[in-house]
């Protein structure tokens, strides 16, 4: 039996639709009783002039700029946050 399920996602994944759906889907499997457990990562992109990586945790708040706030420039790049991990799958035996 599946005890416990840790997923890591950033900006793309709604944590309450995730959670909402990760119940449904539990229901008559062997996850069927195991706990939900997230975590938030930071978004992370690289200016492409100064090649300083920048980090926040959400590019929707008004101190993002979508500009590197080392140099200024408004070329940067995402390089990750936007992904979805399973982090950790606890077993029962």
């Amino acid at each position: 039996m599946v005890s416990r399920v840790r997923v890591i996602f950033g900006r793309g994944v709604v944590p309450e639709l995730f959670r909402t759906a990760f119940h449904s889907y539990k229901k008559g499997t062997i996850a069927d009783r195991a706990r939900l457990e997230i975590k938030i990562t930071r978004v992370k992109f690289r200016c492409l002039r100064c090649g300083k990586e920048i980090k926040t945790r959400d590019i929707s708040s008004p101190d993002f700029s979508h500009s590197c706030p080392f140099c200024g420039s408004k070329e940067v790049e995402l390089q990750s946050g936007r992904d979805l991990y399973l982090e950790k799958l606890e077993l029962e035996t």
